[in-house]
């Protein structure tokens, strides 16, 4: 059922500083994950942050391949063709997107800050990192290399959670 997905990987949320996305764009742009076709939706076409302006052009001048990148569009679709959410943030707990895209059997990929363990516990529910760059690539990277079995389980326990 989900393994047959066609993007692997979804950020699903405002691009702004504290949700380090230019990390999303580097992992993205690496060998290793050059070829998971992912999306993004989240772009402000009139952003009047300074700080969300420049995450968007960084995203814009490093746009990977890989990558469909769209402006705030509703994202039920797009969770039930995706198979990890990925979510490098400083503050995780109560997410609304993180919570909608569990309970379409998306699994996530969270950083491991406050709160975050009373949703997501990793290879249970999801896949939890360090917030760091390579945390974040390391995190992508494991959720690319999981066998269909393990994916499967991930994404039922992330569904049944919500």
């Amino acid at each position: 059922m989900t393994k047959d997905r066609s993007f692997s990987f979804i950020w699903c949320n405002r691009v702004v500083p504290e949700r380090h996305p230019a990390w999303f764009i580097d992992a993205l742009n690496t060998d290793d994950l050059n070829e998971e076709r992912s999306v993004l939706l989240g772009m402000i076409p009139s952003v009047h942050s300074e700080p969300a302006a420049k995450e968007q052009s960084y995203i814009l001048e490093n746009l990977p391949e890989n990558l469909e990148c769209y402006d705030f569009v509703d994202p039920v679709s797009y969770y039930q063709q995706s198979r990890f959410f990925v979510f490098p943030a400083k503050y995780t707990f109560a997410n609304f997107a993180l919570l909608e895209a569990m309970s379409y059997g998306v699994v996530p990929i969270i950083s491991n800050v406050e709160g975050t363990d009373l949703i997501v516990q990793d290879n249970y529910n999801g896949l939890v990192f360090d917030l760091t760059k390579e945390g974040l690539y390391q995190a992508m990277l494991r959720a690319a290399q999981l066998s269909d079995e393990d994916y499967e389980r991930l994404s039922n326990q992330a569904r049944q959670t919500i």
